[in-house]
């Protein structure tokens, strides 16, 4: 189905990698030997976020660091070469991040 605004495409891949049948089929690519190599291949060529993912991991979640915001955190991490220099943002304040860039 062709859609007219990219936009559209992407909510509707957000909503199918959400769903049972797409974490299922994402379980199954990660288990593959194709899954297993394009791992390999991405921590090869991203050793700062590899590690700063395994130092977010150690880390318990906390509240957003944004003023005023009582949601719980994710971890953001605003230059992988500092692993240990994690930021809690809400999804809200996390995906502003992102997109403003």
């Amino acid at each position: 189905m062709p859609y007219k605004n990219p936009e559209d495409r992407k909510a509707c891949v957000i909503r199918y990698n959400k769903s049972e049948k797409g974490k299922a089929t994402a379980k199954r690519y990660r288990k593959s030997e194709k899954g297993k190599e394009a791992q390999r291949k991405y921590e090869k060529n991203n050793p700062e976020k590899k590690s700063a993912h395994y130092y977010a991991r150690k880390i318990a979640r906390m509240i957003c660091s944004i003023t005023e915001c009582e949601e719980i955190g994710e971890k953001h991490h605003p230059d992988y070469s500092k692993p240990l220099e994690i930021v809690s943002l809400c999804r809200q304040h996390h995906a502003e991040v992102h997109n403003n860039g």
